[in-house]
């Protein structure tokens, strides 16, 4: 659901039961904004993405936002049950782009 979605509801739910036009459209996305943030300090979205690579470095996927995005695990290889994780970690290496770099150096063989 959008954020317009979420205000339009709520504008609708407050004109209809409780308030009327009292409420103005900026109070309404300010109050929605607000309690935007706290859901996500209390409750952080998890997404998961995939990525390809060769040897010891990763490309962090697009999704990735820096001082925002966290590593929790790097799945390989994929699908196996239970899961099985390589140590890895973000890094900045030689001041270039940030990379997932693989503490075992490479990429096991298949």
């Amino acid at each position: 659901m959008s954020l317009a979605t979420i205000i339009q509801l709520v504008h609708d739910k407050l004109r209809s039961d409780a308030l009327g036009d009292l409420v103005s459209t900026d109070l309404v996305s300010r109050v929605v904004a607000q309690a935007l943030v706290h859901y996500s300090t209390d409750k952080p979205r998890e997404l998961t993405a995939d990525t390809t690579a060769d040897g010891d470095q990763v490309p962090v996927p697009p999704e990735w936002v820096e001082g925002v995005s966290k590593l929790t695990a790097v799945e390989y290889p994929v699908g196996e049950s239970p899961v099985q994780t390589l140590a890895a970690a973000p890094a900045r290496p030689w001041g270039g782009a940030v990379r997932i770099v693989l503490q075992e150096r490479s990429l096991p063989t298949a």
